[in-house]
């Protein structure tokens, strides 16, 4: 998501840049807040929190920081998905602050991680949610996932009722 010139009494856009080691402490607190509002906190490997750098430094993983008006305004990546075939990447840690909700945001970030995921080699992506994240789901179909019966690999998400497939 470049940046876009500004036009006066228009909204500013959001923009899309890799994790920075700077940003893990911010990340973390946001992470954790945004979840416990949408009563999801259970999703969290709260171990990873403000470890953001870390967690996604491994071998075919990334993780991108949506920025809005010179801050942190959300976030999400992706990475191999344990116990799935390696063709297979894990979209994970998702979120967004609410100003910067029904912007678009969401859908490009989640585009852009599944880009950069084909060209580490990834010929599938993995999402899985609970069902009461409606916009979540209702995202994922925008972004062409398709529902699952039941769960790939092992997210360690078990309260996880949701899942979701796409072909890059």
């Amino acid at each position: 998501m470049p940046d876009k010139p500004e036009v006066a009494g228009a909204t500013p856009r959001c923009s899309l840049r890799p994790v920075a080691h700077a940003d893990d402490a911010a990340i973390g607190t946001s992470l954790a807040q945004t979840y416990e509002a949408v009563a999801a906190g259970h999703l969290l490997r709260r171990h990873e929190l403000g470890r953001t750098t870390v967690v996604y430094a491994q071998p075919r993983a990334a993780y991108f920081v949506v920025s809005h008006c010179g801050r942190i305004a959300g976030g999400g990546g992706f990475g191999p998905l344990a116990g799935a075939r390696p063709e297979v990447c894990e979209l994970r840690d998702l979120w967004l602050l609410p100003e910067v909700r029904g912007r678009g945001a969401a859908f490009e970030l989640v585009e852009h991680c599944l880009v950069v995921a084909l060209a580490f080699g990834y010929r599938h992506g993995y999402a899985e949610i609970l069902h009461t994240l409606r916009p979540a789901a209702a995202l994922l179909g925008r972004a062409g996932f398709s529902v699952l019966n039941q769960p790939v690999g092992r997210s360690g998400r078990y309260l996880c009722d949701r899942w979701y497939l796409r072909d890059l």
